[in-house]
């Protein structure tokens, strides 16, 4: 089945991946540090596939302590964010350490996004078959990623779920081929969020 030659794709695109953007990470981190100290990487619960939680690895882009009030949903102009982690986000270069859980095999480079539990909790009791998603492990990118802006509001979850599951009714060697190649268009021809 497709579920184990992705895991071979998955292993050898983040290592490629990885070592290519090795001198970009030590860039970001250096102006991580410079522009509002450390830590350098930032660590949140998520969820995983069969709603495993992991903790999944990014590189900080708010201010320190931007989330002690609890979760809360970013929006495009967001505050909290400062400025290289402005660019950072634009880039995606913050999602860049989320290759560290590929190669662990908490998530695939293609699936539907990982959700903080606190917030997939919410979701699993406002949005029917909202937890068909952890049928396959997250990705770095999806097909609701591909096709849709930040999710503000819960019906904005209900369209993403919409994406979601129509991704895994065509999961396959085509779909992870299609959401690789939208995603690399979208980073060359239509940065930022």
């Amino acid at each position: 089945p497709f579920h184990h030659l992705q895991r071979f794709l998955d292993v050898v695109a983040a290592t490629a991946m990885l070592v290519l953007s090795s001198p970009v990470l030590v860039l970001a981190a250096l102006g991580i540090l410079l522009s509002d100290g450390g830590p350098v990487f930032y660590r949140q619960a998520r969820l995983g596939r069969f709603g495993r939680p992991f903790e999944l690895f990014k590189l900080r882009t708010m201010r320190r302590g931007s989330d002690q009030n609890g979760p809360v949903f970013a929006e495009s102009h967001d505050s909290r964010v400062f400025a290289i982690g402005r660019q950072l986000r634009r880039w995606r270069i913050d999602e860049l350490p989320q290759l560290f859980n590929v190669l662990r095999g908490e998530m695939s480079l293609v699936g539907p996004r990982p959700e903080r539990p606190e917030v997939a909790g919410e979701l699993e009791q406002r949005i029917p078959f909202y937890a068909f998603r952890y049928s396959v492990r997250p990705g770095l990118t999806g097909w609701a990623q591909v096709n849709l802006p930040y999710c503000v509001l819960i019906e904005d979850h209900v369209t993403k779920l919409e994406f979601d599951l129509y991704h895994l009714r065509h999961y396959g060697p085509a779909m992870y081929a299609i959401v690789l190649l939208r995603t690399l268009g979208a980073l060359v021809f239509r940065p930022g969020r």
